[in-house]
């Protein structure tokens, strides 16, 4: 089921991302962060798709009829009485079940639960409400790769060599000074008004764009939009994309300046362009944090856990094994109790029954789900048809 698939990653990824905040943070080199947020985020995506393929979601039968429900009256001392009386109030009535003879065991008294009923009644404007965001990020992608085309279309571009690539820069007026992306070419924009600085401010900037296009800032950026139609409600997207952004402004910072040197002029450069603004998309030299950049340039940090980070990543993967190992069956159960709870719901305002048998409740459910199955595969059929 896609809602315990997403749910177990936002655990994951918020398991991940404490033990970054918390224990690792500002002790590794922002390239090994981009290592460590990378495997969060794919073991966040992964873990949830192998173990919740081996529990059963809504397929129910003899394992999900051992599953203590919430409302069920099962051997507890206290319900002894009321247990029995129900029984003996039921066990005469004819349609309550097909089984043989009705277990005591077995037996549900059906109760309103608020949060489920909430649930139930707002299924649909959810789904939709969930159909509705994801449209509006992927098109707000597509709308940022339009402008993007636009830009090329319409600025001078002049071509530039640099270690053997070659880089197209697009001169153009805009509420920019440089930024920087790559479709199928590299390309730098570059305001006219840049000329006007000294030469080696000039290669710093240069320098600083030609690093995000390395380091392939403008795919990460894709990327990070696609896992958003998905990670839309996990918090934890939100600050792993912050953290992201802020780790390739240092390496792009730390690429321009093995490559031009002086720190207080680089760090000068940054404030002097700080006004400026960044076009979607694209990387820009006055992105991310500009004092803890400028902190990170002058006090450069000293990074103590480097060597041992494959033993971090592993420890973390192991933890998030774990914790995957244990709590997919959990949500799995609990899943099944909700649509154990939804069935009876709907009975309930069918018919006014209250009381069901186990048994013959997960059989109906299971036939349910065949049945939703075959309207499916016939669905499908139907449309090959029709196309053929």
């Amino acid at each position: 089921m896609i809602y315990l698939y997403l749910l177990l990653g936002y655990l994951l990824s918020g398991l991940g991302y404490v033990v970054y905040r918390f224990l690792i943070k500002n002790k590794i080199t922002p390239r090994q962060t981009k290592v460590y947020i990378y495997s969060i985020v794919g073991l966040s995506l992964l873990l949830p798709l192998l173990f919740l393929q081996g529990v059963p979601l809504g397929n129910f039968g003899e394992e999900q009829a051992k599953i203590i429900a919430p409302t069920a009256f099962v051997n507890e001392p206290v319900l002894d009485k009321a247990l029995k009386s129900c029984y003996d109030k039921v066990n005469s009535q004819e349609g309550l079940c097909h089984c043989e003879q009705l277990q005591e065991s077995n037996l549900l008294y059906f109760q309103p639960n608020p949060f489920y009923d909430f649930l139930i009644k707002n299924k649909t404007a959810i789904q939709k409400g969930a159909i509705g965001v994801t449209l509006i990020i992927i098109l707000g992608l597509l709308m940022k790769i339009a402008y993007l085309i636009y830009l090329i279309r319409t600025s001078e571009i002049q071509k530039r060599a640099v270690e053997g690539k070659t880089y197209r820069i697009l001169r153009r007026e805009g509420s920019f000074m440089a930024a920087s992306f790559r479709l199928w070419y590299r390309y730098i924009l570059w305001h006219p008004s840049l000329d006007l600085l000294p030469k080696s401010e000039q290669e710093a900037i240069l320098m600083h764009e030609i690093s995000h296009i390395k380091n392939g800032d403008t795919f990460e950026q894709i990327g990070l939009m696609f896992l958003q139609v998905f990670w839309f409600i996990n918090p934890v997207f939100y600050f792993i994309k912050k953290e992201l952004d802020l780790v390739n402004e240092f390496m792009a910072d730390e690429f321009a300046l093995r490559k031009t040197g002086n720190p207080h002029s680089y760090a000068t450069l940054l404030v002097k362009l700080k006004e400026q603004q960044q076009v979607g998309l694209t990387r820009s030299i006055n992105g991310g944090s500009l004092k803890t950049r400028i902190l990170a340039i002058l006090n450069p940090q000293q990074f103590i856990y480097m060597r041992y980070m494959p033993a971090i990543v592993t420890a973390v993967a192991a933890t998030m094994l774990a914790f995957s190992a244990s709590t997919a069956p959990l949500m799995s159960e609990q899943y099944s109790l909700y649509e154990e709870y939804c069935f009876m719901h709907d009975e309930h305002d069918k018919t006014g029954k209250k009381i069901f048998c186990r048994a013959c409740l997960y059989e109906d459910l299971q036939h349910e789900h065949e049945k939703a199955g075959e309207d499916w595969n016939k669905l499908v059929e139907h449309q090959g048809h029709e196309h053929r």
